[in-house]
Order: C-alpha cells, then structure tokens, then sequence
C-alpha cells in the first residue's frame, strides 16, 4: 500500500471519527426543548389545532436517531373545550440515520404510551375532528385529477422507501360521546402491536381492548373484552390488501349470572381492493356458545354505493338456552319445549336501502320450510316474504290458553308483538297447521301487519 493510500485512508478515518462524534454530541449542544413553541406553531398552522409539550423532549443520534417526547397534548376545537382532543403520556419514534442519505428510512419503529383520544359529536352534528388538516394555501393544482396523482405517486414513493420494524401502543383509551343521542362508548386498554412491514411481504398485527357505555342501538349497557389477530399483506400500489389468518375473541360477563359470554369470529381469507371498491371474505365462521354461523360474502362499490352478498349457514342450536345465556327472557308458551331447535340456510344481499334473504331453508323444532324475505326502506321499514311450511303447530307457539285470542271466522288477530310493531305483508303455505285446536291442511294464508294489527286470511286460488 503506498503512501498516498495510507493518507487517504487515515484522513478519511479521522473525517469519519469527526462525523461520529458530531451526531454523538448533536443533541448536546441543541436542546429540543427551546424549539417547543416554534414546533406548536407548525402544528397550528397545518392543523388548526394547539398543541401543548408538557414534558421533556429528547433526542440521540448515534447508533440509531431516538425523539422521545413526554406527556404531549392537544387541544379541542371551540364548542368542545371540556377535554382535550388528543393526550399522549409518552411517545418514542427510533430510525437508522445513514439510510436517510440514500432517501430510505430503514427499521423504522414507533411506540406510544397512555393516549387518550376524545372524539364528541355535539347537538349540532358537528364532529370535534372536523376539518383537521386545514387547508395550504401555498398548495396549487391544475385539476382533481392532477391532485390525486400526485398524492397516489408521493404516497407509493414514500412508503415504499420506508421498512417499518414495529409500532407498539399501549394503555392507549378512545372515548367516543354523541351528545345528539346520548350514547357513550370508552375503548380501554387498547394494546396494538405490529411486526416488520415491507410491502409485499406478511405483516403480523394484534389488536386488544375493552369496550364499555351504552349505544343507541343495544338496548342494554355494552361490556365486552376483545382480542384480534391477522397478518396482513399490502402490494406495492397500495390499494390490494390481503388478510389471513383472521381472528376475534370477545368475552362479556353475564349479566343475571356469574357465568361469561363468549363469541370468536374466524376468517381464513379476505381480500380488500381499494381501486375496485371490491371485498371479498371466505370461509368466516362465528361461535358462540351452541350457534354456529359459516358464511362466505362479497362486497362491491364499498365506497360509492355498497352492495354486500354472499350466502351463510347456521348450524342448528337451542334459541330458548341461547336466550337464557344471553340475559333475554323469550315470552312464555304453551308448550314449554318450543324453539328448542332452530337451523338454516340462505343466500343474502343488502344495499343501503333494503336486504334480501333468498334461497331460504331452514328448520325449527318438527318443522321445515323455505322461502324468501325482504325489508324494503330501512328508514321506514315493511317486511315482506314468501314462505313455504310442510307442517308447523301454531299453538304450541301461542301463550297460555287464558290469554290467547280466539279466531275469528274468516280473520284471526294473533299475539305476535313482536309483528305488531312492523309493516309486514306475505303468503305464507303449510301443508299441515294446527290453530286453536284445528288442524288445516293444504292452507295458503295471506299475513297482513298495519298499525298494530296482525291479520291472516284464507287466500284464494291464484
């Protein structure tokens, strides 16, 4: 080696030592905590939200670049001031420094500790994250189509020069309040971790929580314990995601009891593509306590005008135990082994408007039928359906003699509450029916529910 290389190899070896050195001592020499207001108001202005640094901010360069920031919060928007929009106890971001030289961010990992995120629709309707990114004035364009190719090319650049190598949270909590309807939701215990991610290649996540408060669409107070599994795998467009191996748990405690509930969702396989609006989910599989749902659906114009359709299948079960576990009292029958075995099958369809149940074939206690069912207009729903029953024992379904109306000669008003409620309009046909006594063969009935009033009627020949 001759003296000119030595030279050069020592002066770059000192040069080297230097940089070392310099990004050792960076953090030293510059405090991040002085720049704590000129931070706040870079978020402001992109955000419209103020931001508060309560605590210490630290950074280290060497061997890996770590910004920790401690107990960090972010304020409401006017009209929600009563809590904050989002808090965090501690937040920790670690990456390679030299891949950044190349433009690659290299074994990226993020971890957030103690966030609490407050979402409030006030009475209004008015959300508390309502236009979060504020608008840049700077930013022009020359048509949409121009902003979204753009956007698609800055994202599918960016990721896929970035190599996640985990995100952690925990202790996390999210509350949700609708000041509207009174409903209040809090997510506890939230605990989410995520293994390598490069695009391409599987990605393992686990998901668990607690769920508690009261929603507007169950009418007893939700608490439930749930626990998700997957690994996912993203292409490098962004806009396939594949997910395998999908599992959820969730538990409840009993409320009458000190038993718990149980209920685990499965799915082997799903697909979600973002360009086609288009889901598919196979071979999913629901348990809880004795029922038993397999079902495979699909999903087109998720985005525009979602159309969701596939077929499901539920093994047969005791509805009348399934109830007593589930805390709900069934209305007492004349014979007390009634609904005590119930199974089907069918093919479903729904949009934002109406649902549909074809193909229907289902079982219940001695009797079998099949047919179809619709509830047109969900905002003011009406039940209509097609049915056929080879037999079935009307009173045995009817509560105790004393209390049960009598039929009258052409039209009977039966105690179906549960109908007295809808707008419901069918045909229904029984090779064989037991009423009040009397059996009927070959019947061909018309079911009419108005206003409270469930009748049936003999139809005539078509």
């Amino acid at each position: 080696m001759n003296k000119t290389t030595k030279k050069l190899l020592a002066g770059f070896s000192v040069f080297l030592l230097f940089l070392i050195l310099v990004i050792w001592a960076l953090p030293e020499w510059i405090n991040p905590n002085n720049y704590k207001s000129e931070l706040s108001a870079l978020i402001k202005t992109k955000t419209g939200y103020d931001v508060a640094f309560q605590g210490d901010m630290t950074v280290s360069m060497f061997p890996e670049i770590i910004l920790n920031i401690e107990k960090m919060e972010i304020s409401n928007q006017s009209g929600f001031q009563e809590v904050p929009f989002m808090a965090i106890e501690n937040s920790t971001i670690k990456l390679k420094p030299f891949p950044l030289l190349r433009k690659k961010i290299d074994r990226y990992s993020f971890t957030l500790d103690g966030l609490t995120l407050n979402l409030v629709k006030d009475e209004q309707g008015f959300n508390n994250w309502d236009g979060l990114i504020a608008p840049d004035s700077t930013l022009q364009t020359n048509t949409a189509t121009t902003k979204q190719d753009d956007a698609r090319y800055t994202s599918h650049s960016v990721l896929s020069a970035l190599t996640l190598s985990g995100i952690a949270i925990q202790n996390a909590r999210v509350n949700w309040i609708n000041r509207q309807t009174g409903e209040h939701l809090a997510f506890d215990n939230i605990r989410f971790n995520a293994d390598k991610l490069v695009l391409g290649e599987w990605l393992g996540m686990k998901l668990s929580m607690d769920i508690s408060g009261r929603s507007v669409k169950f009418p007893q107070p939700i608490n439930w314990a749930l626990k998700w599994a997957t690994d996912l795998r993203v292409d490098e467009k962004l806009d396939h995601f594949i997910f395998r191996n999908s599992r959820i748990d969730g538990v409840t405690p009993q409320r009458t009891t000190a038993q718990t509930l149980t209920a685990a969702v499965t799915i082997p396989h799903a697909t979600v593509n973002i360009r086609k609006q288009a889901l598919q989910l196979s071979g999913l599989q629901f348990h809880s306590g004795d029922i038993a749902i397999n079902a495979n659906l699909t999903g087109e114009q998720l985005i525009d005008k979602p159309v969701i359709q596939g077929s499901a299948t539920i093994a047969p079960f005791n509805p009348h135990a399934l109830f007593k576990q589930w805390g709900f009292a069934l209305p007492t029958m004349r014979d007390p082994s009634s609904l005590t075995n119930l199974g089907m099958s069918f093919h479903f369809k729904a949009d934002p408007k109406q649902a549909e149940i074809n193909h229907l074939d289902a079982v219940m206690d001695n009797s079998h039928g099949t047919g179809s069912v619709t509830v047109k207009d969900f905002v003011s729903p009406t039940l209509l359906f097609d049915l056929a029953v080879d037999s079935i024992d009307v009173d045995r379904y009817l509560a105790p003699k004393d209390n049960t109306n009598l039929m009258a000669p052409s039209t009977y008003v039966g105690p179906l509450n549960w109908l007295k409620k809808r707008d419901a309009e069918g045909n229904i046909t029984v090779g064989k029916m037991t009423l009040n006594e009397m059996t009927v063969q070959n019947a061909r009935l018309m079911l009419d529910s108005k206003k409270g009033s469930v009748n049936i009627r003999q139809r005539t020949n078509d």
